[in-house]
């Protein structure tokens, strides 16, 4: 091999390294983004899910409250 065979060749590495090292960053991106995208996600659902149970003891308490008024008056 000449001298320029291996410069070339050296050459050729080098990007097929810096083509490699963007792959993975745009890899490792594309992960972040699924993550963050799946975190988002689940906070919302948590946030809905809780939301109905607020309302469900809400009202499932006031009709306790109406219940108890209704024992109370007819006991009397």
């Amino acid at each position: 091999m000449s001298k320029a065979d291996i410069t070339r060749r050296k050459e050729q590495l080098q990007e097929m390294e810096r083509k490699a090292k963007k792959k993975l960053q745009s890899g490792t991106d594309s992960v972040e983004q699924n993550v963050s995208r799946a975190l988002k996600t689940g906070l919302i659902i948590g946030g809905v899910l809780f939301a109905g149970y607020q309302i469900a003891r809400l009202i499932t308490s006031s009709s306790r409250k109406e219940d108890l008024k209704k024992k109370a008056l007819t006991s009397q």
